[in-house]
């Protein structure tokens, strides 16, 4: 158990991987939400811009066909959704907490300050940010890179679901515990 002060309880217990599960749900949720609010404006820049990196339609790129096209359909949500998911993620350095880990009545360990929070949000986040940024430039390498990027940190959240550090606690020296 920690003592700590502020707007948190005065204890707080380790989170478990069930509620950490359900608060990335509802982050995800609030994230496609967002999502949809942006597509007129945030979301129709990212998919311009992703036509451009991409080289959607043109002959000599992979991104031709049907595919593409039926993408293009809900492309601006689709190409909205990191730029949305990054805000979602960026109340946590800021905050200590998310939409999802409010809800779930979980926070990062107060002991964190802003600097080990906001690393944590490099570590977490890195696919949502790095698919905005590569995205936003227009670089086909860095959204090859981005895609990997994410397999990897959602890879390193696997041990969240079984109550362990996930990856990017572990690097960011963190950990969520429930408040009460």
């Amino acid at each position: 158990m920690e003592r700590f002060q502020g707007s948190l309880a005065l204890e707080a217990s380790p989170a478990t991987g069930s509620r950490r599960i359900m608060a990335g749900i509802i982050d995800c949720v609030v994230a496609l939400m967002l999502g949809l609010m942006l597509t007129g404006t945030a979301g129709r820049w990212f998919a311009s811009q992703a036509v451009s990196a991409l080289r959607i339609g043109q002959p000599d790129s992979l991104w031709t066909g049907a595919g593409p096209m039926a993408l293009g359909a809900v492309g601006d949500l689709v190409y909205g959704l990191p730029f949305a998911l990054t805000l979602i993620l960026l109340a946590e350095p800021l905050t200590g907490s998310t939409p999802g880990k409010g809800l779930m009545r979980l926070a990062i360990a107060p002991s964190a300050g802003f600097g080990r929070r906001a690393l944590r949000f490099l570590f977490r986040g890195v696919g949502a940010w790095s698919l905005t940024l590569a995205i936003a430039s227009g670089s086909w390498p860095l959204t090859v890179a981005s895609c990997v990027a994410s397999v990897l940190s959602i890879l390193g959240m696997v041990p969240a679901a079984f109550g362990r550090l996930a990856l990017h606690d572990r690097l960011s020296n963190t950990f969520v515990v429930r408040r009460f």
